[in-house]
């Protein structure tokens, strides 16, 4: 009797386990979704959020429950190792939530960010970050990231025809909100710029010229504008002139005339859709550099702690670039439940199947 209620015990615990689990799977299915259409702000803030820590914490306790079950099974090791798995992947995301790095600021000191963005104008180095608006400082790193080089990979145009674009300055402090302007131009006609009180007259244009200043052959071919501007009773002409080194040829309206502002004409690329960027960056400890790398999208860069991803750049100019900074708090454990998570579902799968039939033969065949 004692036998029997203990079975039924069992099955029932097993019952219950498996319908609390399948809907605790279907309601994490459920936010999962609801987060994609959320965008990564809405859904780091709905699955850090206490109802969602509630299921969280009901998920650890079904899967120590099943670990705990799993010795009642004849193929329970494996299970017991998918089911640990799955504790691992769990304390690990905890471990690096921004709850968690809050704790640990609060409780033992640990002044670790979990993570922000970092704005960085080329050949400026920074430490600072920055929340999504890039204007709110979310903590510091460790150590400075400097822009080397911003390299922009296009592809082909549809017009070769170079762009005239006037930009208003400022893209050092808020690099998303400059005010820009592109330029529909024709050689001879003059063309009221914005932002500021001035014309602009285009008085010829090469397509490829083989020299640059100083006058010696350019390894590849630029184009060449010469160009007036007037505005404030003064006339100047200017030539923009792409090289190798600084492809964006540009000129200060407001101080090449004397005006108030800060206004700038740029003869840039024809438009192209962007196939790649990459940032060539430097790492600097007190004020040394001890590391360098490229961040491209999807290839990021670890140190100090971070892994630093290409989030956004200037496709324009090739000014700056914003990096995304994530704590690797949590890593080690996500991978490696990641990893006995696989191993467990692979073996109870395929491995004690198969086992088992093999075993199954060789017994029929002896009692033969």
């Amino acid at each position: 009797m004692g036998d029997l209620q203990s079975s039924l015990i069992k099955l029932v615990l097993r019952r219950l386990g498996a319908a609390v689990g399948a809907v605790t799977l279907v309601a994490l299915a459920t936010l999962s979704i609801l987060g994609a259409f959320l965008g990564s702000g809405g859904a780091g803030w709905m699955f850090s959020s206490w109802p969602a820590a509630c299921l969280w914490v009901l998920l650890a306790v079904l899967t120590a429950a099943a670990l705990a079950l799993a010795r009642t099974r004849r193929d329970g090791p494996w299970i017991a190792l998918a089911h640990l798995g799955v504790l691992l992947v769990i304390l690990g995301g905890l471990i690096g939530s921004d709850k968690a790095h809050a704790i640990a600021g609060s409780l033992l000191g640990v002044g670790k960010a979990s993570g922000g963005y970092l704005a960085i104008g080329r050949g400026e180095q920074s430490d600072v970050l920055l929340e999504r608006d890039l204007a709110t400082q979310a903590g510091k790193l460790p150590f400075a990231m400097r822009l080397r080089q911003l390299r922009i990979e296009h592809y082909p145009p549809k017009d070769d025809r170079w762009v005239l674009l006037v930009r208003a300055t400022g893209y050092r402090r808020q690099p998303l909100e400059t005010p820009s302007q592109v330029l529909t131009w024709q050689v001879g006609q003059a063309i009221n710029l914005p932002f500021c009180d001035a014309t602009l007259t285009i008085l010829k244009y090469t397509p490829f010229t083989q020299y640059r200043p100083p006058a010696k052959v350019a390894d590849a071919l630029h184009p060449a504008m010469r160009v007036e501007l007037r505005g404030g009773g003064v006339r100047r002409e200017v030539l923009l002139l792409p090289t190798e080194d600084d492809p964006q040829a540009g000129v200060s309206v407001t101080q090449t005339l004397g005006l108030p502002g800060e206004v700038g004409v740029y003869l840039l690329p024809p438009v192209q859709r962007v196939k790649d960027y990459a940032s060539q960056v430097e790492v600097l400890e007190g004020g040394r550099v001890v590391a360098s790398g490229e961040i491209r999208v999807n290839h990021p860069l670890h140190y100090g702690g971070y892994h630093l991803y290409q989030h956004a750049c200037d496709e324009e100019g090739g000014l700056f670039t914003i990096l995304a900074a994530v704590s690797d708090w949590g890593l080690i454990p996500s991978a490696a439940g990641g990893v006995l998570l696989c191993a467990g579902a692979f073996g109870a799968c395929w491995v004690y199947p198969a086992w088992r039939s093999l075993s199954g033969r060789k017994s029929f065949g002896a009692q033969v």
